[in-house]
């Protein structure tokens, strides 16, 4: 397979550097479209650059076997954890956790939605740390791609390279819906099409992000809302969270912050 990549990333640095002090109002620009449509943590907009990081299809499927290899360790060590103590020793988790992870979900594979930030330099990664606790940043990818498109226009980049992006909306829907119709198989008095509640702690700095996973989520079809701890009440039965019924939960706040 022969790899362009580095080819690309240098002739997208060159007709970069040819635009000169235009590259300032590309960024305001930028900048001003991402404001406009809650690209937005805390307050400010998420940091980009103008050279997005090409990676090659080659390099795409060396990460997606390393991932999917230690995901399926990963899945294994969930799946022995509540019957060997030796691994729950090994964690030695505080007794909240421990007792989460003991919760049956309803669904195989309970590692859904979850971050593990590596390295890639070439072909090789690297592994720096396994997030499980709720990643954020999901619901920018998508929105982030869609401004830097619109605004970097480099014609000879496009005429001699062909680029192109995953959107990651879609698969976070995906990997929710696929868990909620495993419950559902053996719980046929859910609704077939659940009512998604997003929650996290109050005055959480994400807010504009989960306004981009709601309306990701409405236009598949699922009736979402993005709620706080402070919103959602149980009765023992049903959950709600505005005094409606919610079927699905995209938990966003910590543990710490339970």
């Amino acid at each position: 397979m022969i790899d362009h990549v580095n080819n690309l990333k240098l002739q997208h640095l060159v007709e970069l550097s040819k635009l000169g002090d235009g590259c300032a109002e590309m960024e305001a620009r930028i900048e001003d479209w991402l404001a406009e449509n809650d690209v937005v943590f805390d307050g400010q907009t998420i940091p980009f650059v103008l050279m997005p990081h090409f990676v090659s299809p080659g390099q795409v499927l060396r990460v997606r076997r390393a991932v999917e290899c230690l995901c399926g360790v990963l899945d294994r060590f969930c799946d022995a954890y509540p019957d060997d103590q030796r691994l729950a020793d090994e964690l030695a988790l505080p007794p909240l956790e421990d007792s989460l992870i003991r919760v049956d979900p309803g669904y195989v594979r309970p590692l859904r939605i979850c971050r593990l930030d590596a390295f890639l330099s070439g072909y090789e990664v690297k592994f720096l740390e396994f997030n499980a606790d709720s990643p954020a940043g999901i619901g920018y990818t998508d929105v982030l791609y869609e401004g830097l498109r619109r605004a970097i226009d480099l014609p000879r980049v496009d005429a001699e390279f062909d680029t192109a992006y995953a959107p990651m909306l879609p698969l976070l829907i995906e990997a929710l819906l696929d868990a909620y119709l495993q419950r559902r198989s053996t719980r046929p008095d859910l609704p077939e099409r659940p009512r998604l509640a997003l929650v996290d702690r109050p005055e959480s700095p994400s807010v504009p992000e989960f306004r981009i996973v709601c309306a990701a989520a409405r236009g598949a079809g699922l009736d979402a809302v993005h709620a706080t701890t402070e919103d959602v009440a149980y009765d023992g039965s049903v959950l709600r969270v505005g005094g409606e019924p919610v079927q699905l939960v995209y938990r966003r706040v910590l543990i710490d912050d339970l």
